[in-house]
């Protein structure tokens, strides 16, 4: 089978953090006002972005601890539970539905590494706000949060492979809109871009929202990369037309229609969005979506949903 690295995966998602000392503030009185107001709150949420830092060589949430044939129990509990996670999946019990030291989420005695990356991208953002803290202490936090958030980044990658690089948070992280529609239109890119890079090319996906004087609307710029095949200038301005495929040796080997572009097109066009693509043989491609979506009340949500990034009928980015 053939495998392609599909890597620089640049998805800004946004999660909202699950930072106990901020959901005690009161109403109406801002979070991140609040959080950065002064030095000792400054250091309290800087405390936060270190907690999700792996637990190394504790039993329950590093898996190199029990999953070898080193240590086996005599039952699945122990004192604290915690080798019913490593050691269940020494047993062969990993699943797909309800993971086992779960980074991803956050679950299972995993923590949520995506929550952590979001708190370190809002450390970053604010730190520069607090009035009573240096600037040498503020470069030196700054510097600590990045590194912080370079390690959760290499930890998973280095667990799931090919990961969201949250490069920075996007202000309106909740959005309404046609989840079915907005799946099929970057599965349909993602599919085509796959299809068309040779074996050990590169695939970028980019979201980022765009500077809006609306207050109901977000606007949003996608961006779906690859360094494949490439296409003509010909062809390129009949790519979104039904049932057109380029015709060459190398794409003559690949299945397909020649309907996956002129859906998405269709689907973004239904959307209000818009869509271009600029190519050239044997460079890749490029294709660039821009799209208005309703800004969605923000969700007040415990720090274990917090951690899934998924796209729901309010789609998180």
């Amino acid at each position: 089978m053939k495998t392609k690295k599909i890597f620089n995966f640049l998805l800004l998602l946004g999660f909202l953090s699950g930072c106990d000392y901020l959901d005690i503030v009161p109403d109406n009185l801002p979070t991140l006002e609040m959080a950065f107001n002064n030095k000792s709150s400054a250091e309290r949420f800087l405390f936060t972005c270190y907690s999700f830092v792996p637990e190394h060589g504790k039993i329950g949430t590093d898996p190199g601890m029990d999953v070898g044939d080193e240590v086996w129990y005599y039952s699945d509990n122990s004192a604290d539970y915690s080798n019913k996670t490593t050691f269940w999946i020494a047993k062969g019990m990993q699943n797909s539905n309800e993971p086992l030291v779960d980074y991803w989420n956050g679950a299972q005695w995993g923590k949520a590494m995506f929550v952590g990356i979001r708190d370190c991208n809002v450390f970053i953002e604010n730190i520069d706000k607090v009035p009573d803290l240096s600037a040498y202490d503020k470069e030196t936090w700054k510097a600590e949060a990045k590194v912080l958030k370079a390690f959760y980044h290499f930890w998973m990658m280095r667990m799931y492979g090919p990961i969201p690089i949250i490069k920075e948070n996007i202000r309106h992280e909740w959005v309404n809109g046609d989840q079915v529609h907005l799946m099929q239109i970057f599965s349909n890119l993602l599919s085509n871009a796959i299809k068309y890079t040779q074996e050990g090319g590169e695939i970028q996906l980019l979201a980022e929202e765009c500077e809006s004087n609306s207050s109901v609307y977000a606007k949003y710029r996608f961006l779906v990369c690859d360094n494949g095949v490439g296409m003509s200038a010909d062809f390129k301005d009949r790519i979104f037309d039904a049932f057109t495929r380029a015709e060459n040796s190398l794409t003559n080997k690949i299945q397909g229609t020649g309907l996956g572009m002129a859906i998405t097109k269709n689907l973004i066009d239904s959307m209000g969005g818009t869509i271009d693509v600029e190519s050239e043989p044997g460079q890749g491609s490029c294709f660039e979506v821009f799209m208005d979506l309703k800004i969605a009340e923000e969700r007040s949500a415990s720090p274990a949903s917090q951690a899934e990034p998924k796209i729901s009928p309010s789609l998180p980015f």
